[in-house]
Parts: C-alpha cells; sequence; structure tokens
C-alpha cells in the first residue's frame, strides 16, 4: 500500500465505522442513502486495496 492510500483506507475504515456505531448505539435515523454511502466507502477501499498490484 502506497503511502497515500494508507491514510485513505484508515480514514474510511473509520468513517464507515463511526456511521455504523452511530446509527447502531446512538439510535441515528438508517436510510437508504446512508447505508449506500457507508458501502461505497467500503466499496473504495476494496477496489483500491484489489488494484494495487500487491
Amino acid at each position: 500500500m502506497t503511502v497515500v492510500t494508507g491514510p485513505f483506507v484508515v480514514s474510511c475504515i473509520g468513517a464507515a465505522g463511526a456511521a455504523v456505531l452511530g446509527m447502531v448505539v446512538l439510535g441515528e435515523p438508517v436510510t437508504a442513502a446512508r447505508i449506500f454511502f457507508v458501502c461505497l466507502l467500503l466499496v473504495a477501499v476494496v477496489g483500491l486495496k484489489a488494484t494495487s498490484g500487491h
């Protein structure tokens, strides 16, 4: 993983985790858009890993 993608992966996982934690523990509204964008973050991380060439 390069110097640029490392912090991106960490921040995406943190953002997705905070969003899920807010929905599950804090009772924030669970909407289709929110779930879609959390999944989009995770797909971006997997996509970067799959195309990194390592």
